[in-house]
């Protein structure tokens, strides 16, 4: 199908032709809904009859579709007009590189630039397990705005689809088949040289391909950059011409610029090697390379770039230079805190950030998730790896934090005094304790809260939260005694327990009526007294500091621990702490340690196609977890430090509901659209969200339950529920009165993340009956029958609402299965990938952190920040080291 300039494809207008590829004609085109110009490649209609190139188009949306890279061309969506198909990508306003090469050779410095974005690109494709196979000048874009972006991955292909062998084999090119390009490659009589010119020697043979076939090309378009002389084609020649030039020849090393530097004549030699086991082995290595050549004046001197743009590039080097010396200098602080130790000298106070393994997110909650080692050497956190959450270890003088097996749904975690013991508190409520030496994992109490923290007491034994109240149990389990006993009527819970250096006093939180104070309790009697007002979560920091949260803000105060009484103004020991609960509280050690995420404010909620697109839904960034779309999907409540409601008409954010320390979490709407329901740490809570009045918790909820979702009419409630002999199981109940809940699903396993189906005959939920994470479905009406959706794993399923597929999580992936229901029995479909991208998996890893638009095309997901992926940490603190001062009173 040939487009003319003023025809309309769907709700784009033509603009004018770009060019014309071996799968499809280009055209630049306007959006008519966003006012944006984008590029559309057309498959003509004679290919669209073609399974195989119909495949192969498909293929290509989505693999562009699941690539989202400053240097790699954007898609965003796939049109249907008739039997035409079409890509919606990214209009990229400039000259290709080959149109550039046309012109003259590219000087030195601009050709490392470019090969340095080049390089980029390729690295985050391969880091997908994604080759190019077709790179080549033709098929890479020079913005107006001086950045690279490389186009048509038409002939990419998932580098693990053969099982995970990372490598897969390549079928010969026909002349028919090679990409038709436009560059200076086409001789006079039309002869299209392009691919075969820059195929790698193993690609031409028709042999197995992986990553180093795009580090061929990558040299070649790098040699043809500073020449303008094609590697191993020569005008005039034919596709078998330059085949056997790739298989027998060098490239003319003779033909390069007198001043090329050694090392970039030495890059080149090392892509361009005939043997792929001699050849560079990772485009990452090739982008180091020329990021030095950037960054290095006074070796292979580069002309600068002052003020073109892009020119910030030429910083990161030196970024990376600069951690890791910081790296250095923390080991070399670390060497003399230990020297000044012994010597009397006071210790100064360091600053560093620690990178998380990739992949893995901070969980965030409103109990501690981190913690320090007594001897302040180590530090744990409580991280989530694609659907997974466990307690992770880094040693400073380490430089990758580790999982730690056997803590696998920790919430938070605290060290024994003698630092040979870790304990954790799981999700399901049950108080661990794990030798470090052997690995042996005891559990010691059950029914714990999973809010309110718990840490090591006096006489070898724990501090937890049960029912509301402080308890204690010893390191074998026995003897659980509470501590505490709530006042009726004007207490709702104490939390957050901590032993004085006497071990004679436990400090802990108290929510009355109206605000929380901090209170000492004396072990040995019993009596209690208020130490500090407007005041939770106490911890023991260095210099007789007590550490506490007010508003939202973490404080410091001197305290007279024998007397039990502030003796200053309370300050703020950290400047760039948030000042939310949008992440995990901070950790203070009495070592002078303070262990801080940065504020994960910078989520962003976003919706994206099926095919992986990719459109901002509001410029306000938050910690954002569990979005939920209300049911005529106008708008969002979601987790933001408290629950909020986005009304995506009006784009105004409204408070709901705070967090404070309630752990108020995991809404849903009830299908009035005017309510929602979440968890808290009283219990399940009703809230309305139009400002009629307060919220009421549910009677007979406790906060082991979570909502799931409503029956139409309003009359019943599915949740999950978390207990002691069964973990998570599903329960049902009439909403009125939930004391009569009854199982729908309950066994030894793992059941949770339910969700109910439009027609309300099916649930689907997350088991690891089978020893992992599977999705299955549930007959919820009618005789009761079991059906397995996912098939290698899986984690967070909703439904599409109109009922006909079920969609869920495995590592990046949204897969989805078809539903073909019966009168009695649903069949599925294989599962089938829709998009990959690196969206939160939320601190609920059953619980999806996604929903789906009323018409099953577009997914609301979070975008995590990169600010998720480290953690903050302050050394050797001291009331020294404080800037800021509070005029809070204690």
């Amino acid at each position: 199908m040939t487009l003319t300039p003023g025809a309309s494809f769907g709700a784009f207008e033509i603009l004018s032709p770009i060019g014309a590829g071996g799968m499809g004609e280009v055209y630049r085109a306007r959006d008519t809904r966003l006012g944006r110009e984008v590029a559309i490649k057309v498959l003509p209609d004679l290919f669209a009859r073609d399974p195989d190139r119909l495949s192969r188009f498909d293929r290509e949306a989505r693999l562009l579709a699941s690539l989202n890279h400053p240097h790699i061309a954007q898609i965003y969506g796939l049109e249907e007009q008739g039997p035409t198909k079409a890509l919606v990508m990214e209009f990229v306003d400039g000259p290709t590189l080959a149109d550039r090469i046309d012109a003259g050779p590219v000087p030195l410095g601009g050709a490392v630039r470019i090969a340095q974005q080049i390089a980029e690109a390729l690295e985050a494709a391969h880091t997908r397990g994604i080759i190019h196979r077709d790179l080549k000048p033709a098929n890479v874009k020079l913005s107006t705005d001086g950045r690279v972006k490389v186009l048509d991955f038409g002939l990419a292909k998932l580098t693990r689809s053969d099982g995970g062998s990372g490598v897969e084999k390549n079928t010969m090119l026909s002349g028919a088949m090679s990409p038709t390009i436009t560059s200076p490659m086409v001789t006079g009589g039309g002869v299209i040289l392009g691919s075969a010119a820059y195929m790698s020697p193993e690609q031409a043979r028709g042999q197995t391909l992986d990553e180093r076939t795009d580090i061929w090309a990558f040299g070649c378009v790098l040699f043809e950059m500073l020449t303008r002389q094609s590697t191993f084609a020569a005008a005039g020649g034919s596709i078998s011409d330059a085949i056997a030039a790739v298989l027998t020849r060098d490239p003319d090393w003779a033909l390069l610029p007198p001043e090329t530097p050694a090392a970039v004549r030495r890059l080149l030699r090392r892509c361009l090697t005939k043997d792929p086991t001699k050849r560079l082995q990772h485009i990452g290595d090739a982008r180091l390379e020329l990021e030095d050549l950037v960054a290095d004046p006074a070796g292979d001197a580069l002309p600068r770039a002052a003020t073109r743009p892009g020119a910030r590039i030429a910083y990161l080097p030196w970024l990376l230079t600069a951690a890791a010396c910081a790296l250095a200098i923390v080991a070399g602080w670390r060497a003399w805190f230990a020297a000044a130790a012994t010597s009397g000298i006071s210790s100064p106070t360091a600053r560093l950030e620690l990178n998380l393994p990739a992949g893995v997110e901070l969980f965030s909650g409103p109990a501690r998730t981190g913690a320090v080692t007594p001897d302040g050497k180590s530090v744990t956190f409580v991280g989530v790896s694609t659907g997974s959450r466990m307690v992770y270890l880094r040693r400073l003088d380490q430089f990758d934090a580790v999982p730690i097996r056997g803590t696998e749904t920790a919430v938070t975690s605290f060290f024994a005094p003698d630092g040979r013991t870790l304990g954790f508190v799981t999700s399901a409520g049950e108080l661990r304790t794990m030798s470090l030496a052997d690995g042996l994992v005891t559990t010691i109490a059950t029914g714990v809260s999973v809010f309110y923290g718990a840490a090591w007491g006096p006489d070898d034994r724990v501090l937890f939260v049960r029912d509301g109240a402080i308890w204690s149990v010893g390191r074998s389990g026995s003897d659980a005694r509470a501590l505490t006993t709530l006042k009726a009527g004007e207490e709702t819970v104490h939390a957050w327990p901590i032993a004085l250096p006497d071990r004679k006093t436990v400090l802990f939180s108290v929510q009355t009526r109206d605000r929380w104070q901090i209170e000492a309790l004396a072990l040995a009697t019993g009596n209690r007294q208020v130490v500090l007002t407007d005041a939770t979560m106490p911890q023991l920091g260095p210099d007789d500091y007590l550490f506490f949260y007010r508003d939202g803000r973490l404080l410091a105060v001197p305290f007279e621990f024998s007397g039990l009484r502030p003796t200053g103004p309370a300050i703020q020991p950290v400047e760039d702490l948030p000042s939310s609960l949008n992440v995990a509280p901070a950790n203070v050690s009495s070592t002078g340690i303070i262990v801080y995420a940065p504020d994960a404010a910078n989520r962003q909620l976003v919706w994206v196609s099926r095919l992986g697109g990719e459109e901002m839904i509001t410029d306000t960034a938050r910690g954002y977890t569990s979005p939920r779309l209300s049911p005529d999907g106008t708008r969002i409540v979601v987790q933001a430090g408290g629950i909020w409601v986005l009304d995506l008409r009006r784009h105004s954010l409204e408070l709901v509901a705070t967090l404070n320390a309630e752990g108020n979490t995991f809404p849903a709407w009830l299908p009035d659209g005017h309510s929602v329901i979440h968890r808290s740490g009283l219990g399940l809570r009703v809230q309305p969200t139009d400002g009629g009045g307060g919220g009421r918790t549910l009677p007979g909820t406790t906060e082991f339950d979570y909502p799931a979702g409503m029956t139409a009419d309003g009359q019943s409630l599915l949740f999950n529920r978390i207990g002691p002999a069964t973990s998570f199981d599903v329960f049902v109940a009439p909403l009125n009165d939930l004391t009569r809940a009854t199982p729908v699903v309950r066994t030894a396993a793992y059941e949770a993340g339910a969700r109910l189906s439009p027609d309300e005959k099916w649930i689907v939920y997350v088991s690891n009956v089978s020893g992992r994470n599977e999705i299955y479905a549930h007959s919820f009406r009618g005789p009761e029958r079991r059906r397995q959706v996912s098939t290698e794993g899986g984690t967070q399923p909703v439904w599409n609402p109109n009922g006909r597929e079920i969609f869920y999580r495995i590592g990046n992936k949204m897969m989805a299965v078809s539903v073909t229901p019966s009168a009695t029995d649903i069949t599925l479909s294989p599962p089938r990938l829709l998009f990959e991208g690196p969206y939160g998996y939320g601190a609920g890893i059953t619980l999806a952190n996604y929903d789906v638009t009323p018409d099953g095309q577009r997914f609301l997901m979070v975008r995590e920040d990169t600010a998720a992926s480290r953690l903050r940490m302050m050394l050797n603190w001291s009331p020294a080291a404080v800037r800021n001062v509070s005029p809070a009173s204690p």
